[in-house]
Order: C-alpha cells, then structure tokens, then sequence
C-alpha cells in the first residue's frame, strides 16, 4: 500500500504566532511525523484547510509565501515518490530509515549546496583548474539570484532565459556567457543523473556553443617595436614584456606552461616540459635570449620565472592572478610601443605560428613546435589567425585598379 502524506502547522510556542509545517505521513494505518525546516508566521496557515495561506498580491509577504507553498508541495511530492521507491526496493525497510535517508538528502535539493559539494569532491581530487572554473560560474549564478535559497526543481528555462539576459546586459561576450552557462548544464544533468530531478532541459534555449573569434598575430618589425621600446624603467611594464618575448623565444610557449616551469626543466642546452593542456612533450633548444630571460629574474623558488612566487598560496590562483595582471601591462606596452593590436600572451603565441607559416614552414614542423596532437589542429589554429598575406594581396589587386 502506498503512503499519503498531510501538511500539519505546529506552533513553537504557546501564543502559536510562529510554527512550523510538519509532514504527517500514514503507511499501513501507522502515522509519522517528520518535522521540516520551513516555519511561518500563523497567520499564514489556514487551519479550516490545513493548507498555506497565500496573502494578496500587494501584502509585501506573498512571494515569499508563495514560493514556499510551491516548494512545500513539490517535497511531499518528491517525498511520496522517493517512500515509495523505496518500499518497493526493499519491504523490510522501515519508515523511520526512509525518512533519515530523505533528511541526508534534502540538502543536495539546493542547487547551491549540490554544486558546491561538486567543487568540494574536484579539489579533494587535485582538479583545481576545473574546480576554479566551476566556482566562478557560481559565483556569478549567485549573483545573479541574490541569495543560496535555491531547489534543483526551481532551475527552469524561464529562469536560465533571464540569467542569459542578465549577462548579456553585463556586456559579457558569447563565449563568456556560453563558459557559465555550459558549467551549469552539467551541474544540472549531473543531479538529473542522480535522480534528485527529472531532466527538464532548461538551457535547451540559451547559448551554449563556442563562437569563433579572431586570432591576432603581428609580424617580426613589431616584435622587435616590442624588444626595444623605452619603458622607463617601469618594472611591471618591463616583466611583462620579458614574459612575452619569452613565450616567442620557445615557439609560442603558453603562458601555463611558462608558469609551471622549474629550474630542472633545463638541461644540457635544452629546454623540455609537458604541455599542461595536451601532455605533449616539447624540447626546445635553449638560446641566448632565453637565458638572459632568466638571468633577468633571479628567482628563489625551484620555479624558472617569477610567476609562482610565494610556497604559502594556491600555485593555480598565482598562475591565474599573474595571468591576468600580465595581460592588463601588455596592454599598456602595446600602446607605448605604438602597436595596432591589444597585447595579450595569446598574440605571442599567435605571431611565431603566423611567421613560421609566412616562411613556410612544413605544417608538421609548426605541430611539433606548437604542441599540438594533430596537424589538422595545427591547420584550424593556422586558418584562424589573421590573414595578413591575403590582405595584402588584394591590396595589390586594387592599387592595379587605380
């Protein structure tokens, strides 16, 4: 025989102003009680109905309640269904052990709760990227409800719709929005594939995808513009600048790889170390300029460059942070060194691809150099940076015209 379940109103004292919503559960004519976390003023509670009372529209208390008798409704529900479920597993189990099981439960209804112990398991696991990325989607989703009183059912399309929007009016860019939202689709399915929550596809109407943008790459004359620009003894300026004519040193090295570079990666004239992102190994002849690098930054830690600093901090938020304050002074380098494009680690990486192809380099030689797993990379990398060499060309086409 199935359960039916009551809502019953308890008052906490003896004036009865304040109580809170007890589940009164029967099952083979014996009754339970399980006492939930919602309380409510009494005025709130019809007593002739047994059933919350919804104030006006213009009370300043109607959302709230009504949030709360939507919410209340869903968990007897839920809580029918998972009792049920249950019982038919296992006969012998006993109302009280449903009822325990339904309380550890409860907690992973709240979105917040559930994605943070995600996060929780992936630093556990020393997946620190990942979980950094999963607690700035948070972070902004936060925000954006204003509080961590959110249930995994109340996750609807409507409610994604306006947070692409809110996004949107932040002035983020497409693939900034597409990282939250696609961070949260998975937290979503992941609670779907636990049975907390029946899949509704809520992001099926936002945008999820990768919109292309365009490389910038600049040539040698700038490069040099670079290297020998007067900076005044400005030594952020000057740092950041030596990192990314580093990064042009070793082939485009990416700033990730820069960081995670120890004294040991060095060794009879060479240069080698594993792609963080792709695992490839890369062996890089260690020249002049490199060295004088280095020689530059006297670092005291088993790092190569100064990136990672302190033994008492998260590597990964130094990596981050540097990252970030690097591409903030390029910025102001590229505009000393009356350079068209923004400075950003990225070009450097950009400019020695788009240079080897220029040269004609084999495809296969510039994989190798870059780290890539396969040439077709190599070739959608390529295809992607600006095409300076066809600009140029139809250019002439025109000047013929004149």
């Amino acid at each position: 025989m199935g359960i039916s379940i009551k809502l019953k109103f308890r008052p906490l004292t003896k004036q009865g102003r304040q109580g809170v919503l007890v589940f009164h559960i029967m099952h083979n004519r014996f009754s339970y009680h399980y006492i939930t976390n919602y309380q409510i003023a009494s005025s709130h509670w019809n007593y002739k109905k047994a059933v919350l009372s919804i104030p006006d529209k213009s009370h300043p208390f109607h959302n709230s309640v009504l949030k709360l008798s939507r919410r209340v409704r869903w968990e007897i529900n839920a809580l029918r269904k998972f009792a049920n479920a249950m019982l038919e597993d296992n006969e012998c189990i006993t109302m009280e052990e449903i009822l325990e099981q339904w309380k550890e439960q409860m907690p992973l209804q709240n979105f917040f709760f559930f994605m943070q112990s995600i996060i929780n398991k992936l630093n556990d696991a020393k997946k620190t990227g990942t979980s950094y990325k999963y607690q700035s989607a948070l972070n902004s989703f936060e925000r954006f409800i204003g509080s961590r009183d959110l249930m995994l059912f109340e996750i609807t399309t409507e409610l994604i719709e306006n947070y692409q929007q809110y996004l949107t009016g932040r002035k983020l860019s497409m693939n900034t929005i597409s990282f939250y939202m696609r961070i949260l689709r998975a937290v979503f399915n992941r609670a779907v594939k636990q049975n907390l929550v029946p899949q509704t596809n809520p992001f099926a109407d936002v945008y999820t995808g990768v919109a292309e943008t365009r490389k910038r790459a600049i040539d040698l004359k700038s490069i040099r513009k670079i290297k020998e620009v007067d900076l005044f003894g400005n030594k952020k300026l000057e740092f950041a600048r030596d990192l990314f004519l580093f990064s042009f040193y070793c082939r485009g090295m990416a700033f990730v790889d820069m960081a995670y570079l120890s004294k040991d990666n060095i060794s009879n004239g060479y240069l080698s170390y594993n792609r963080r992102k792709t695992k490839q190994f890369l062996l890089i002849k260690w020249e002049r300029p490199m060295q004088e690098i280095v020689n530059k930054y006297k670092n005291t830690t088993r790092y190569l460059l100064p990136i990672i600093k302190a033994s008492n901090e998260s590597v990964y938020e130094q990596y981050m942070r540097m990252n970030k304050y690097v591409n903030r002074w390029l910025k102001k380098v590229g505009i000393k060194a009356n350079i068209d494009t923004k400075l950003t680690m990225y070009v450097a990486r950009h400019s020695w691809t788009s240079i080897a192809k220029q040269r004609n380099y084999k495809i296969s030689t510039i994989s190798r150099a870059l780290g890539h797993t396969s040439e077709r990379t190599t070739q959608i990398y390529i295809a992607s940076l600006d095409n300076n060499a066809v600009d140029e060309a139809n250019k002439d086409i025109l000047n013929e015209l004149n």
